[in-house]
């Protein structure tokens, strides 16, 4: 968990991956299709009005060629298949060293945010980090969105349940199970439903990663200053980030 004394957070960066499939087994990591990052600088974030977004953002998205089959769920969610990306480079070191320079340009301290990252994103992105012996510097924090859109627009169970560094280690079926069994909030949770509900315009990008990093940031948007100060106290680093042997 966040400590008080830790700096405040100056840039946020919305984070999305598209990949082969789900998170299986340590030995069968899908494979990344398609990445986008969204960041935003603090001051911009808390100044912009809720049905806007902050003029300065920087962006970045990147297509893959996985080198494996990708599921039939995966297509239909990504509108991607392995023809539209069988001429791209895979996800290699240069695309690592890529991204690590892209938030190494940044305002600091910078904080990745994903929706379902603590399980799914961080842990594929931390896997082939990893394996193509790049790291993220040592400042780099991240957050779930998942956690803070259940604390602040549904029934707050977080804070009152397990401390941030706990959740880390919290799978998320556990974490799934306690709040249908226990913290269910009243109307639908999936993020698309949140977004319908909270900002309430369609949102349309050709690029499904992108798409929903914007998501992600227009619900965030609409309490910004809740947000902010559950960012602040709900942080860790994203080298803490557990991948697990089986993230289902």
């Amino acid at each position: 968990m966040a400590s008080s004394k830790s700096k405040l957070i100056k840039t946020y960066v919305f984070f999305d991956l598209e990949t082969t499939g789900l998170m299986g087994f340590k030995e069968d990591v899908p494979s990344i299709t398609e990445l986008s990052m969204v960041a935003v600088d603090r001051i911009h974030f808390l100044n912009t009005p809720p049905y806007d977004v902050p003029r300065v953002q920087n962006r970045l998205l990147l297509c893959f060629n996985p080198e494996k089959k990708m599921s039939v769920e995966s297509v239909e969610l990504s509108r991607l298949n392995n023809a539209l990306l069988e001429t791209l480079s895979p996800f290699d070191k240069n695309s690592c060293d890529l991204i690590k320079l892209f938030i190494s340009r940044l305002p600091k301290p910078v904080c990745l945010i994903a929706h379902n990252g603590l399980t799914f994103h961080f842990p594929i992105l931390q896997h082939y980090m990893k394996l193509n012996a790049v790291e993220l510097d040592a400042d780099v924090m991240c957050t779930d969105s998942l956690y803070a859109f259940y604390d602040i627009f549904g029934m707050g169970h977080v804070k009152q349940t397990k401390t941030f560094n706990e959740l880390i280690r919290l799978k998320y079926y556990q974490f799934e199970y306690k709040v249908k069994s226990e913290y269910k909030p009243s109307q639908p949770f999936k993020l698309q439903h949140i977004y319908a509900r909270e900002v309430q315009w369609p949102l349309y990008d050709s690029s499904k990663s992108q798409c929903q990093t914007l998501q992600v940031l227009k619900i965030a948007l609409k309490k910004a200053e809740k947000v902010i100060e559950w960012i602040d106290a709900n942080h860790c680093k994203f080298s803490e980030v557990i991948v697990g042997e089986n993230n289902q």
